[in-house]
């Protein structure tokens, strides 16, 4: 069985790669590229063939880009101070049983929580995506753009993949503590 600096660790190398992703995911959809279109971003950054204009992969709804980057600063943020608690509470062992039991809940509260917002933003990207296909518009993608979108989904699927795992984590901490009594808490 795995003791509990064991898990600790292995939880801030996981929450570490949750916040590279989001990070990735935040540069995906709000950098910069250089098309055949133009410089612009993921949002914008198609031709439509019948009226020559430029044309987003959202078809105008940049809802989409914008919950994509709110869920990745949101992840980086929580990783962060989820990789803190940690740090302080079974790295270097600043407080007792309860306090690592409510660091403990915490996580696993902020963990469901992240893994919903990523399946959400996963599904709502792939769905535009999905809809914004040449076959179905008209509308041509630079191949520089189209990797740019297909990353920032592929990274929404792995960070909300990565965010279940951390909550599986998270109820095996609290399963594993003989010490857990949820009416103190």
């Amino acid at each position: 069985m795995v003791d509990g600096k064991t898990l600790a660790i292995i939880r801030i190398a996981l929450r570490a790669v949750a916040a590279v992703f989001g990070i990735i995911v935040i540069g995906t959809i709000s950098d910069k590229v250089k098309g055949s279109f133009g410089t612009t971003s993921i949002c914008g950054f198609g031709l439509d063939l019948e009226t020559e204009r430029p044309q987003d992969f959202t078809l105008g709804d940049t809802a989409a880009c914008n919950y994509g980057i709110a869920v990745g600063a949101l992840a980086l943020i929580v990783a962060i101070m989820l990789i803190v608690l940690d740090v302080v509470t079974a790295i270097m062992g600043i407080g007792g049983g309860g306090v690592t039991k409510i660091v403990t809940i915490v996580s696993l509260a902020a963990s469901v929580i992240m893994s919903i917002l990523w399946v959400v933003g996963f599904i709502y990207l792939t769905d535009k995506w999905s809809k914004s296909g040449p076959k179905d518009n008209n509308v041509v993608f630079s191949d520089s753009v189209e990797s740019a979108a297909g990353a920032a989904i592929a990274f929404s699927f792995f960070s909300a993949a990565l965010w279940i795992g951390l909550t599986v984590l998270a109820v095996l901490s609290l399963r594993g503590s003989s010490t857990f009594n949820p009416t103190a808490v």
